[in-house]
């Protein structure tokens, strides 16, 4: 069974037992102990009375009384002195001795809190990983279903340092969704004209400005290096912010175009006529395209040129003008590859995602417990997806069996798309999990944490 972490009051979790954050007396103190002793009433005081105590790392049963659950299991994590003392190794001993105890009570889920995390000062971020890394150990040779949970998300800050890298490329890659503003001149913090060669262009789209150099030769190496262009599919011309990427229309991958080509004049002439640059100018021309953009070149206070300023006028950015004309174009009336009735395309259909998934476990060469304890899912859930040729699954639940499976990011689009699914830059979500599979991460607990990180659903 997975683990989930999730956000709110740990008293009011119903499982079959509540992990306490206890102090050594076991006689109740502040914070998550606080709290569990009020809820559980004064017979969890005078139960505790009789244990004598307990060790760091250790841990101890008691009965639930009011809380929604059958016990309490009451464990001493270590007190953070600069993580020098030993203090990871006791940390993780609680989850265990915890664990182990649920066990042998036939427990089938559990409630962990952060523990160590509040007054006992052991960083957010480390108690966090210590937790999800003892937890995913025992549950390679178990099934239980373990909630962490976070009482205070706003006040928990996970050391966004971890994530620089994947803040990085959210802030690159994300597109807002529709319905925002379009900015009418070029943002003064983004660029500033008078630092610009004259005879550049300048695209304005929501709150982003992409800069189109024209050099006199090809690969100016004076050209600075703000002036380098955005990805661009290479069948059909949707732009890209960021990285090497997979076009979101058409499934190709995305690469930015050589260094001559973005270089050359030819390049940028041809993203001001509003074409697929690395096309040549017959290849698509967007007369319809082109009308919706205005152009300006104004001026600057000292009287030099400024670069041309083509602001939005539409919903359509030139390269979205671009795959509009080019998708009217390829759905014109034809038959679309179908012949006959209705009846005898529906029954062409193709591999399920279901068959898929099989068909790749059988690959792997892995088991189905494997698979589906990689993928943090219930046995229960996986065995209603191999009874159900057309089982529709989560879109988090697709992704964690591509992690699962170590799938590549062509197998993982295939995947989804046999769900009904497809990796959208307009999701945080999608970004985060495209991040780590196309950089060969298959920790589905250090996806989650950087999920988590950043408020999104987790993989489960």
């Amino acid at each position: 069974m997975p683990l989930l972490i999730i956000n709110g009051d740990i008293t009011k979790v119903q499982c079959d037992a509540i992990v306490n954050a206890a102090n050594s007396t076991l006689l109740g103190g502040g914070g998550v102990d606080g709290a569990i002793h009020a809820a559980a009433g004064p017979e969890l005081l005078a139960e505790c009375k009789t244990l004598g105590g307990c060790r760091t790392g250790e841990a101890k049963l008691t009965g639930a009384y009011r809380l929604p659950a059958k016990f309490v299991i009451h464990t001493v994590g270590p007190v953070w002195r600069g993580g020098m003392f030993g203090e990871k190794r006791a940390l993780q001993s609680c989850y265990r001795s915890a664990l182990e105890l649920a066990k042998r009570q036939h427990c089938e889920s559990v409630a962990f809190p952060l523990i160590s995390a509040g007054a006992y000062g052991y960083p957010k971020e480390k108690a966090l990983a210590a937790a999800t890394r003892s937890i995913a150990e025992f549950l390679k040779k178990n099934d239980m279903l373990v909630y962490l949970v976070i009482y205070d998300r706003s006040a928990f800050e996970i050391g966004k340092k971890r994530f620089q890298s994947l803040q990085s490329v959210i802030d690159e890659t994300y597109i807002p969704p529709a319905g925002d503003a379009f900015a009418d001149t070029v943002p003064d913090a983004v660029f500033s004209p008078e630092t610009l060669p004259s005879d550049s262009t300048v695209l304005i789209d929501g709150d982003s400005a992409t800069v189109v150099p024209s050099m006199d030769e090809p690969g100016d190496a004076n050209a600075p290096s703000a002036l380098r262009m955005p990805a661009f599919c290479r069948r059909c011309g949707y732009r890209m912010r960021g990285d090497t990427f997979y076009c979101p229309c058409c499934g190709a991958e995305m690469e930015r175009p050589p260094e001559a080509a973005v270089s050359s004049p030819a390049f940028s002439q041809g993203v001001r006529e509003g074409r697929r640059p690395d096309a040549p100018a017959e290849a698509l021309p967007l007369p319809e395209a082109r009308a919706d953009f205005s152009r300006e070149k104004a001026a600057s206070p000292n009287g030099a040129a400024r670069p041309n300023i083509v602001k939005k006028g539409s919903q359509k950015s030139v390269f979205h003008a671009a795959l509009q004309v080019a998708a009217e174009e390829e759905s014109a009336p034809e038959n679309n590859g179908y012949a006959g009735t209705l009846e005898d395309a529906l029954g062409i259909l193709d591999e399920s995602f279901s068959e898929m998934l099989l068909r790749k476990i059988d690959e792997r060469g892995i088991t189905d417990v494997a698979c589906y304890k990689r993928a943090n899912i219930d046995r229960k859930l996986f065995s209603k997806i191999r009874g159900d040729r057309l089982y529709k699954p989560k879109k988090t639940t697709a992704l964690a069996f591509a992690v699962a499976l170590e799938l590549t990011p062509a197998e993982t689009r295939e995947l989804l798309m046999k769900a009904g699914y497809a990796l959208s830059r307009s999701s945080k979500f999608d970004i985060i999990v495209d991040y780590y599979i196309s950089r060969g991460v298959y920790d589905i607990f250090e996806i989650n944490e950087a999920l988590f990180a950043f408020d999104q659903p987790l993989l489960s």
